[in-house]
Parts: C-alpha cells; structure tokens; sequence
C-alpha cells in the first residue's frame, strides 16, 4: 500500500525481472549478434529497462544505434525517457543522450538535438550502457 490503506492506495501491479537485449544498427547488423541480459522493473504501466553490454565485437554493424527486444511493447506513440552511459559506440554518446521507442518497439538513441546517434567505431572492445522508462 502507498499512502494509506484503502483499496486505491494498493499496488496491485508490480513485477521485476530480466529480458535480452541486442546492440545493432538501423543499416547493418554486427556479423555476430550483441546481446546481454539486462533487468527491468515494471509498476502498473511505467516500465523501466536496464542493459549493458561489455567488451563487444561491433565488427560490420553501421547506422543508426539500436537496442532491440524491450521486455515489454510500448503504449502506442513509443515515447520514453532514457539515459546512456558513455560508451565508445557512436558520435555524441556521452552522458544524458536520450532515448525513444520506435514503431517496431526498439529503443532508439539520439542526442539534446533529436538526431539519430551514429555508430562511428566497430570491432572489438564495445562498451555501452543504456536505460529507458516508458509506458506499456
């Protein structure tokens, strides 16, 4: 219960757990698929999703950066917060890039102007770290 202990006040919708996550691009994927196990918290409609990949083989992927296979499908419009960490992925990655969900549920990064992040450096040794909340 928050704030009481009416039947309103009951948080009848909580649920955590993990889901995998793949690094790629919007032109061409890597020549092996980047994923990771990431974590996820959801709270009746607002869901909050966790991912990190660490020291990667990006050869062959280009294009816009992408992270496919959100645990679950966002709320028609896909809007959502979303935060990077730095990371040696693309042009602009640096902390605060925000993030959205596109019409194929993916998550999407772009930079304080609303530009696509491009990858701008493949092969091994990819570091990046992404979070995004948005509404189911």
């Amino acid at each position: 219960y928050l704030g009481g202990t009416a039947a309103a006040n009951k948080l009848d919708d909580y649920e955590e757990g993990t889901w995998t996550g793949t690094l790629t691009g919007n032109n061409s994927a890597p020549s092996t698929a980047i994923t990771a196990t990431g974590t996820y918290t959801k709270i009746g409609r607002s869901v909050t999703a966790v991912i990190s990949f660490s020291n990667k083989d990006s050869t062959g992927v280009s294009g816009n950066i992408v992270v496919t296979g959100l645990p679950f499908t966002a709320a028609a419009g896909g809007l959502g917060a979303g935060w990077n960490s730095r990371s040696n992925t693309g042009t602009g990655t640096t902390n605060g890039v925000m993030s959205y969900i596109s019409s194929t549920n993916d998550m999407n990064l772009v930079n304080g102007l609303g530009s696509a992040i491009t990858w701008v450096s493949a092969g091994t040794g990819t570091y990046a770290g992404y979070s995004i909340t948005y509404e189911v």
